[in-house]
C-alpha cells in the first residue's frame, strides 16, 4: 500500500539555526489539516507553554509536549491525538493524516547525539517518507525514505496525528466560548451595579 501526504504542503524549512523542529512539524501536521499555523508562532507559544511547566530546552528548542500544547491551543477544527509508535499504528494513522514524531538525530544524521522533530507524511513497502526541517539539501529537496523498523527503534516515546473535531466538539467548544463570554458580562454587570449603588 503507497501514501503519500506531500501535496500541497507549505515550503521545507531549515530550522538549523533557530531550532524550532517541534514547531515546524507540528505546523506541517497543521497545514495539511486545512489549519494555517505559523511555525514561529507555534515556536513562541510552545516556549511560554515550556517555561511554565519547567521544560525549556537548553538548546533553545521546544519541549514535544509543549509543541503539542499550543498546536491545540492554536487550532480549533482538528484535534491532536498520540499513536504509539509501531508500524501497525503510524500506518493506521497515515490513513487519514501524517505523524509527527521525535527521534535520536542519529535516524536523520550520522551518529550525532540528541533528539529532533520531524513529520512522516507517506509510506509504501518497507519504508516511511519523512519530511525534515533542515532545508531543501537534506535528503531530496527535505524528503528523505527510511526503513520503517530503523524509525521505530530510533523513535522516542509517542508520536501524535491529526483528526478533524467532531461536530459535537465544536457546538461544544462554541457552547463554552459563548456561555465563558456571558458569566464574564454578568460579573461586570454585577460588578458595575455594586459600584454605582454604592
Amino acid at each position: 500500500m503507497k501514501i503519500d501526504r506531500t501535496k500541497g504542503l507549505p515550503p521545507v524549512e531549515d530550522q538549523r539555526t533557530i531550532k524550532k523542529c517541534v514547531a515546524s512539524a507540528f505546523a506541517c501536521l497543521a497545514h495539511e489539516n486545512g489549519e494555517d499555523v505559523n511555525s514561529d508562532d507555534l515556536y513562541e507559544r510552545a516556549k511560554v507553554l515550556d517555561r511554565i511547566q519547567g521544560n525549556e530546552d537548553k538548546d533553545e528548542g521546544t519541549d514535544f509536549q509543549g509543541g503539542r500544547l499550543a498546536l491545540d491551543a492554536m487550532t480549533t477544527t482538528i484535534e491532536v491525538v498520540p499513536i504509539k509508535m509501531d508500524s501497525a499504528s503510524i500506518d493506521k494513522a497515515l490513513e487519514t493524516s501524517s505523524v509527527v514524531f521525535q527521534a535520536y538525530t542519529k535516524l536523520f544524521q550520522g551518529d550525532r547525539v540528541g533528539l529532533h522533530a520531524a513529520v512522516i507524511v507517506g509510506a509504501e513497502g518497507h519504508v516511511y517518507l519523512v519530511r525534515n526541517s533542515w532545508g531543501l539539501n537534506w535528503g531530496i529537496k527535505g524528503y528523505r525514505a527510511i526503513d520503517k523498523e530503523k524509525l521505530i527503534i530510533h523513535s522516542v516515546g509517542e508520536g501524535y496525528y491529526a483528526r478533524k473535531k467532531s461536530v459535537r466538539q465544536l457546538f461544544r467548544n462554541k457552547k463554552l466560548t459563548t456561555m465563558g463570554v456571558g458569566i464574564a458580562v454578568a460579573v461586570a454587570t454585577i460588578g458595575a451595579l455594586i459600584f454605582f449603588l454604592s
